[in-house]
């Protein structure tokens, strides 16, 4: 997982294979097809909360409009996390004192 800052750069093209899923943080990308600008992606938008051209190979270029923030996951890992263990146990935290709250029942 990583985030990057990128200015007017490709985030990625057309055709590239590579698995990370990028997730826009900040800005804009405008991603394209054939040359032609298909639609304009803004941080905080309904489609930014997906992935950006998710499947692979990619089949539009996704370019930086001005300044992005956007995080890289690498799709096997969010495919296919690792196992979840929950453990019971009898104690909680309370969040305002950090202080140990005992359950009871």
């Amino acid at each position: 997982m990583t985030v990057q800052e990128s200015r007017g750069e490709v985030l990625f093209k057309k055709g590239n294979t590579d698995t990370d899923l990028v997730y826009l943080l900040k800005g804009e990308v405008i991603l394209k097809a054939e040359g032609l600008i298909g639609e304009v992606i803004s941080a905080g938008s309904e489609p930014a909360r997906f992935a950006l051209a998710h499947k692979i190979s990619r089949k539009i270029d996704a370019i930086a409009k001005r300044i992005v923030r956007f995080l890289r996951l690498d799709a096997d890992i969010v495919n296919s996390p690792p196992p979840f263990v929950i453990k019971r146990t009898t104690r909680i935290w309370s969040l305002k004192s950090l202080k140990p709250i005992r359950m009871t029942g």
